[in-house]
C-alpha cells in the first residue's frame, strides 16, 4: 500500500467499510430491523407498506422487551446477558429503536439513559453500543430528551477509556486491560509516531512491534463507538495517533 495522508475522518469512513457487519448474537433481531427501516426503499424512495407493518410490529415487540430488561426486579430472576447484565442487551434495543423512529423524548430512553450514565464503560462491546445511542440521541432533532451536556461528559469518560485500551489498535473485552492500567490518568500519554503516515515503512515497523491481545469482534465495537465519540465532537487525547495504528494495522 502506497503511504498516504488520511485525516481523522478519512480514516473513520474507510474503518466502516471493514467494520459494517455489526453483530451480537443476541441481538441479531435489533439488527435486522433496523436494517430493514433504513435499507427497504421502494423506487421512489418510499418504505414499501409490508415492510413498513414488520418494522412497526417488531418495534412494538422491542419496546415491550425493553421495559422487561430494564426492570430490575426481572433482571434479578436472572435475566443476565455477558458479563452478569443485560446492560448489552439494552444498548442494542435501544439503538435499534433509535433508528426505526423513535423519538428521544420517549420515557423509555430516558429509563435507558440512567443506565447509560451509571455505566462505568469497561466492557467493549456494551461501551460500544452506548456510544453508538447516546450519538443518535445528541444528533437527533428535537429539543426533549436526555440532557445533552451529560451525555457529552459520560461520551468523554468511555471514549477516553476505549482509547485507553486501544493503544495497539485492537481491543479485547475489557477497558481495565494491561495497556488500560498503563494510561489512566495520564492523559494517554504514549509514544509520539512523528509525522509517520499510514502505509510507511516506518510505521509499519512500529505497529508490527506492538504487543497486545485482543480480537477483531470487540475491536470493531471499540472502533464504532471511538466513531460514534467522534460524530459527538469528543477526540479522546491522542486520537490521531490511535487512528493511525489502526489503520495501519488493519486497513
Amino acid at each position: 500500500m502506497e503511504p498516504v495522508s488520511l485525516t481523522e475522518g478519512g480514516i473513520l469512513c474507510s474503518m466502516g467499510t471493514i467494520f459494517r457487519r455489526v453483530r451480537l448474537a443476541s441481538g441479531a433481531g435489533c439488527l435486522v430491523l433496523a436494517a430493514c427501516a433504513a435499507t427497504a426503499t421502494a423506487a421512489d424512495g418510499a418504505i414499501p407498506k409490508p415492510v413498513e407493518k414488520s418494522v412497526e410490529r417488531g418495534n412494538r415487540w422491542l419496546k415491550q422487551e425493553l421495559q422487561g430488561l430494564l426492570d430490575p426486579a426481572k433482571e434479578a430472576k436472572g435475566r443476565m446477558g455477558m458479563h452478569g447484565s443485560v446492560d448489552g442487551y439494552v444498548y442494542l434495543s435501544a439503538l435499534a429503536l433509535l433508528h426505526t423512529g423513535t423519538l428521544k423524548s420517549d420515557p423509555l430512553f430516558r429509563k435507558v439513559w440512567e443506565r447509560v450514565e451509571k455505566d462505568p464503560a469497561e466492557q467493549i462491546y456494551e461501551t460500544g453500543l452506548a456510544l453508538m445511542w447516546c450519538e443518535g440521541i445528541l444528533n437527533q432533532p428535537g429539543a426533549s430528551g436526555p440532557p445533552p451536556d451529560r451525555i457529552r461528559a459520560w461520551v468523554r469518560k468511555a471514549a477516553d477509556r476505549l482509547a485507553e485500551a486501544g493503544e495497539t489498535g485492537v481491543w479485547s473485552y475489557g477497558t481495565t486491560g494491561y495497556f488500560a492500567g498503563k494510561n489512566r490518568g495520564k492523559g494517554y500519554e504514549v509514544a509520539d509516531l512523528g509525522g509517520a503516515l499510514v502505509g510507511s515503512a516506518e510505521l509499519k515497523e512500529t505497529v508490527k512491534g506492538m504487543k497486545g491481545g485482543g480480537d477483531l469482534s470487540n475491536t470493531q465495537y471499540a472502533v464504532l463507538g471511538l466513531k460514534a465519540a467522534a460524530l459527538c465532537g469528543v477526540r479522546p487525547d491522542g486520537a490521531d495517533r490511535l487512528w493511525r495504528v489502526v489503520a495501519q494495522r488493519w486497513i
